[in-house]
């Protein structure tokens, strides 16, 4: 049975324009950043289009402003908007379902900040951390948060990121007394967080 040949040709006309549509979308934005002075300030512009970009489903387009951002960055000597960039290619590389390539840049930006003792260090390892329970490894999570806890920055630590993401890896590996003890050991400083919906 074929379909309506004028239908078809309709349909084929509106999937061509919203192709030309996205791929102007992204060289519009792509010019965009290129007109920012070089440097810092198109590193971020680079790393912003990254995360709209991915936010909009365009995840293709989300890698290749991440991986332009971290280029802009390393080329500057900019460790913090480097971190940045490796961070925003993580998301995006998760987004596609690609965690190996996502692990990859989340541990490229655990090493790029400029200070193993960083609030943006932290971020980064709790992102790894939670990363590496979605590809089924809880005990690299653990690790890496143990890290972020132990770092001289940890006051700086998103606690309730923290917790979400060592009780998801707990979950895996402990049994359910187990776990339910680790819950009620680490109730009092969850209460502190004043984060309801981790409670």
């Amino acid at each position: 049975m074929t379909g309506n040949p004028l239908r078809i040709l309709l349909c084929t006309v509106v999937i061509g324009l919203c192709v030309s549509a996205h791929a102007q979308s992204y060289a519009d934005l792509l010019a965009k950043a290129n007109a920012v002075p070089g440097g810092k300030a198109r590193a971020l512009k680079l790393i912003e289009f990254s995360n709209y970009e991915r936010k909009n489903g365009n995840l293709r387009e989300a890698v290749q402003f991440a991986v332009l951002g971290s280029s802009e960055a390393e080329s500057n000597g900019l460790n913090s908007e480097m971190c940045q960039a490796f961070m925003a290619l993580a998301e995006a590389q998760k987004a596609k379902g690609d965690l190996d390539n996502a692990i990859g840049a989340s541990i490229r930006a655990t090493m790029v900040t400029g200070n193993l003792h960083s609030e943006q260090r932290i971020e980064a390892l709790l992102q790894l951390a939670g990363l590496y329970i979605d590809a089924g490894h809880p005990q690299k999570a653990l690790e890496h948060l143990e890290e972020a806890r132990t770092s001289t920055a940890a006051p700086q630590i998103d606690l309730p990121t923290y917790y979400r993401t060592e009780t998801r890896a707990k979950a895996m590996i402990l049994a359910p007394a187990a776990l339910v003890a680790y819950c009620q050991g680490v109730k009092p400083q969850v209460a502190a967080t004043n984060d309801r919906s981790l409670m």
